[in-house]
């Protein structure tokens, strides 16, 4: 399989930056292409979980990321939502080997790590830290974080089947891309791992304790993997995933996140069945700095005014906020005053916008919510 770049109306040529240093000598990739402000193209012609396995502890994973998905026939759209904090992001290109498929999808730096910080130990990391991506079979994989203070427990200690081979949560993403034949078959591949929640959780009072849930489909379906309890709960039929649990459906928890944003995917699903064009016109929808816009309707509560409230000394609910004016109208104030500017440090935007076409193999990126451009490339024989 070879990657190739697609050159498009829409698509605005930049010139392409390459950076090398001694502390890339060596890792198991190649030189680093830069795209964009913030963004990088990088080849990973090999990794090994035991290398990932031996630095996890030196370069920590930090979850602090909000996140929409949708599946609609042979089109997957996603949005990655973080604050902004000069962190890179990688449009990582994996080759096919004997015992891999080729993929092409993104991957961030956890760690919170500036390009100029990046090292030998993050870029070993790095490949593992896929947010979404697509093979070359057509298995579309994306992961989201999903608010846990509801529950008795998410993830035991010890895993969610002990004694099966072990598997990272923050791997999965990896792990599918590179073995899944279809949609069906990556659920299969999760039943047979004994998967372990090792990632570090931000300690900040006003961050809800979060764990992961994941969109996997093909051309013909979807599933939504999910944990509660400890348990894996597979849910088909719903195609829109936000920071909620779907296994949950219809009742919301106390802390359910993204919640207006999957009415508007819901509402509008059938645009993403019109081709690229359609399923990126659906995301734009749902680019997190609307949360910010008084005049968007229906207003983001549940993205600006979830969880711990330090000026309120209260946890600020999905059901406060439908029942109680007055903490309508703290919210609406605070969406108001938000200053919302570009790369303001602190201000949630969408990183990245990832539209694939799974029939043709295409990947389509928008980066920092500049819809006015993008990058298209292609899994070819």
């Amino acid at each position: 399989m070879k990657l190739k770049r697609l050159m498009m109306a829409t698509l605005i040529p930049l010139l392409l930056s390459v950076f090398t240093s001694d502390s890339l000598a060596n890792t198991k990739h190649s030189v680093i292409n830069q795209l964009g402000e913030y963004l990088y193209l990088i080849t990973y012609q090999d990794y090994d979980y035991d290398d990932y396995l031996s630095v996890r502890n030196e370069n920590k994973q930090l979850v602090d990321f909000g996140c929409s998905a949708v599946h609609n026939g042979q089109f997957f759209g996603r949005n990655f939502d973080a604050k902004f904090d000069e962190v890179p992001q990688y449009i990582i290109y994996v080759p096919s080997t004997q015992d891999r498929y080729a993929s092409i999808g993104m991957a961030y730096s956890f760690s919170k790590k500036t390009f100029a910080e990046m090292d030998e130990n993050a870029y070993t990391s790095l490949p593992w830290s896929m947010v979404d991506g697509v093979n070359e079979k057509g298995v579309a994989v994306c992961v989201s974080t999903c608010p846990t203070k509801d529950l008795e427990f998410y993830i035991a200690k010890l895993g969610t089947a002990f004694g099966k081979p072990e598997l990272d949560l923050s791997t999965v993403t990896r792990f599918l891309l590179d073995n899944a034949q279809s949609a069906k078959h990556a659920v299969e591949l999760l039943q047979g791992r004994n998967i372990l929640d090792n990632i570090e959780k931000p300690k900040s009072s006003k961050v809800l304790p979060s764990g992961f849930h994941f969109m996997i489909a093909d051309e013909k379906e979807q599933y939504i993997v999910e944990f509660i309890s400890n348990q894996m709960c597979i849910t088909k039929d719903d195609p829109v995933m936000t920071n909620f649990f779907n296994t949950l459906l219809p009742q919301y928890t106390a802390h359910s996140k993204g919640i207006e944003r999957y009415n508007v995917m819901k509402e509008h699903y059938k645009w993403g069945a019109k081709g690229l064009d359609g399923m990126s016109r659906l995301m734009k929808a749902v680019m997190f700095t609307r949360a910010y816009d008084v005049s968007n309707y229906p207003v983001r509560y549940t993205d600006v005014g979830l969880g711990y409230d330090k000026d309120l000394d209260v946890d600020v609910t999905n059901g406060i906020i439908n029942n109680d004016f007055k903490m309508k109208n703290h919210i609406m104030d605070r969406i108001a005053t938000t200053r919302v500017r570009r790369n303001e440090p602190g201000v949630w935007q969408t990183a990245s916008t990832s539209v694939y076409d799974l029939k043709n193999l295409i990947f389509r990126l928008y980066s920092q919510e500049d819809y006015s451009r993008c990058f298209e490339f292609a899994l070819k024989e």
